[in-house]
């Protein structure tokens, strides 16, 4: 049954580009689904997927003007939340930019409430990974290009200052950067 749910919600969260979506209120295998205006005047649209009266996936919706005719009113997604384990906690938040494509993307891997990293995207390709620990502070940052890790910057003291770099060449790491006096530079390199 786990595996199912897990299945539907994979479906939701990727079903959809957000462009021009329309909110709507179909219903999703004996779950229910909720329309309701927020404060910040976007559209709610709830789906309790399992069935279980807690909310599994919440679309944000934003309307804009029609380009084409300003008369017009057009609906769009800018965010999508999910608890994959109906423990009341997000485990996934994409944000969304005005081609429907996602440009944040947080993501607790383990369950626990806390996201564990954070991607950032364009064009669909993830180009930053930032890594966070248990407090939501960050000890990584993975850069990429094209899809290919470029560079990794990491805090190893705890201080929320980078001291550790890696570089790459071609998707290989190329050299290892150390800051030992807490200046912000590298003072050892090790090339591998």
């Amino acid at each position: 049954m786990k595996w199912m749910i897990l299945g539907l919600v994979g479906v939701i969260v990727t079903g959809c580009s957000g462009a021009d979506e329309r909110p709507d209120s179909e219903l999703i295998l004996g779950g229910q689904t909720k329309m309701t205006r927020a404060k910040d005047g976007n559209w709610l649209q709830e789906f309790d997927v399992d069935g279980d009266g807690r909310v599994d996936v919440t679309k944000v919706m934003e309307e804009y003007p029609d380009p084409n005719d300003p008369s017009v009113t057009k609906t769009r997604m800018i965010e999508k939340r999910v608890d994959v384990n109906s423990d009341g906690k997000l485990n996934i938040v994409r944000k969304y930019n005005e081609e429907g494509r996602v440009m944040l993307e947080d993501v607790d891997t383990d369950l626990d409430g806390v996201f564990d990293f954070r991607n950032h995207l364009d064009a669909g390709r993830i180009v930053k990974k930032e890594l966070y620990d248990a407090e939501g502070r960050i000890v990584a940052t993975r850069y990429y290009d094209k899809g290919e890790i470029q560079r990794v910057e990491k805090d190893t003291t705890g201080d929320q200052k980078v001291d550790y770099w890696e570089f790459y060449e071609q998707g290989v790491l190329d050299r290892i950067g150390r800051d030992l006096n807490a200046d912000g530079r590298a003072d050892t390199w090790q090339t591998q």
